[in-house]
């Protein structure tokens, strides 16, 4: 069990599928652009109003948190990936994704680190490491997904679309 910090929002404990998390700043240029997103199946039914309403959610927002919920095989994740393929250009400096069931947050930070050219091995903890990742990220516009995820939002705000994966 881990806990992902975003903002005044602590993750911890209850099954998720897909979080999405972006970070607005204003975009500064960039000659790479990093994307992890998964390719999109061909078979994927575009649905138009989940579609919409996403979209509007992550691009609207000062700081969007975006959780698709929902029994598994039901293509949370597929739609996250279809997500990520179509807010792609409001995001210049990055699409991050990281499929969390099976990987640990201090791999998944170093990971981002590296991506942008940063190595924070010597910083043990994850904490301290998540913090140095986060001083990365001012002036960046960057789309965060986190894919397979544990989530409890202990967050007071009512911006927060948080939910969770229900037991059927």
């Amino acid at each position: 069990s881990w806990t992902v910090r975003v903002g005044s929002c602590s993750f911890v404990g209850v099954s998720l599928a897909a979080v999405i998390v972006a970070t607005r700043t204003p975009p500064p240029f960039s000659s790479v652009t990093i994307f992890q997103a998964p390719v999109i199946p061909p078979h994927f039914v575009v649905r138009r109003d989940e579609v919409e309403a996403i979209q509007h959610d992550v691009v609207a927002s000062a700081l969007p948190i975006v959780a698709l919920v929902g029994m598994g095989g039901v293509g949370k994740s597929t739609l996250a990936a279809q997500m990520a393929h179509s807010l792609r250009h409001k995001f210049p400096d990055g699409v991050l994704w990281v499929y969390a069931v099976n990987a640990e947050p201090l791999d998944i930070l170093q990971n981002w680190a590296q991506l942008f050219g940063y190595d924070f091995r010597t910083i043990a903890d994850t904490e301290n490491r998540a913090a140095a990742v986060r001083g990365i990220w001012p002036g960046k516009r960057v789309l965060i997904v986190l894919d397979d995820v544990c989530l409890l939002s202990t967050s007071p705000s009512p911006r927060d679309r948080t939910t969770s994966r229900m037991p059927y």
